[in-house]
């Protein structure tokens, strides 16, 4: 230790000596009778704070956390109060943050499951599967998995990080972007729409529309002669920035689709995102020689 200490001026290592237990990365190792005990350690400013249950993620994400746990849970020897201990912990972690009982209790059987199918049965080759990065829609999610199995693919489910909130870079402002934008009215029903020019020239093009009576210029517009609303009294923003074609159109409907879990959108086409995501896998992942199974059927065209 002496030699160690010597190789740095302002660093320097204590050796401690004693006691019958120790605190070892998230364990911690203690010597009783002459045999080790483990326990899960955690820190004094632990907090048991994950994604609750009511946060618009994907299932599988909220999952994730109970799923490692409970694998740890399962490989750490310890004994049955020590197993249990850890148990109700986590079983308290789950109910602080939304979680039901009967949620967790799958998630612990569902891993006990897997782990005693890979003691029993030999391990099998799994298929190899492309993944496609789609960003997450609770009202769609049971519809894209069948819609991209015919490609040997799954969904990979994206959600809005706090790092994608934050840059560095200087920001344009948001009115002269192009993108995804909301028009909302002033009674809170909501329109979506696209520009390939600044947010600003569009915003102004709904609000002329209006003004001049014109609804077949704009749904919005539409919307504001029916009802008797001013435009002017109408807020908007940017939900996605870009300028590619086809990436607009892909985000415009994620983006419908989401309004319309809301209730209040005013948009005429709103189910379009099934053949978007079969045109992306088709484009993604097969070769174009006419052996692609058909489209979905169930989707409106612009």
């Amino acid at each position: 230790m002496t030699s160690i200490n010597q190789i740095w001026n302002n660093f320097s290592l204590d050796l401690e000596y004693g006691g019958d237990s120790i605190n070892f990365l998230d364990l911690t190792i203690s010597l009783v009778d002459q045999r080790h005990k483990f326990k899960i350690y955690r820190k004094d400013s632990f907090s048991d704070v994950i994604i609750p249950a009511d946060s618009y993620h994907c299932h599988q994400h909220k999952m994730a956390v109970f799923r490692n746990y409970y694998n740890r849970l399962l490989e750490i020897p310890m004994d049955a109060e020590s197993f249990e201990e850890e148990r109700n912990t986590i079983r308290t972690i789950g109910l602080n943050n939304g979680y039901t009982p009967l949620e967790l209790s799958k998630v612990y059987k569902g891993t006990v499951r897997n782990k005693r199918n890979k003691l029993l049965y030999a391990t099998r080759t799994k298929e190899e599967r492309k993944y496609i990065k789609i960003p997450f829609i609770k009202s769609l999610q049971t519809k894209i998995n069948p819609l991209l199995e015919k490609y040997k693919a799954k969904p990979a489910f994206s959600s809005t990080t706090i790092r994608s909130l934050f840059s560095r870079k200087d920001k344009i402002p948001m009115d002269d972007q192009s993108g995804v934008y909301s028009l909302e009215c002033e009674c809170r029903k909501e329109y979506i729409g696209m520009t390939r020019r600044s947010l600003k020239t569009r915003i102004n093009e709904h609000q002329s529309a209006a003004r001049n009576n014109r609804p077949e210029k704009s749904n919005f517009a539409k919307h504001i002669i029916e009802e008797g609303h001013d435009a002017e009294n109408g807020t908007h923003r940017m939900l996605w920035t870009g300028k590619n074609f086809k990436e607009i159109t892909y985000h415009e409907q994620i983006e419908i689709h989401k309004s319309v879990e809301s209730g209040k959108n005013i948009n005429e086409i709103v189910d379009t995102v099934p053949y978007l995501v079969y045109r992306r896998a088709r484009e993604q992942l097969m070769p174009n020689d006419g052996t692609v199974p058909p489209p979905p059927t169930d989707h409106c065209q612009q």
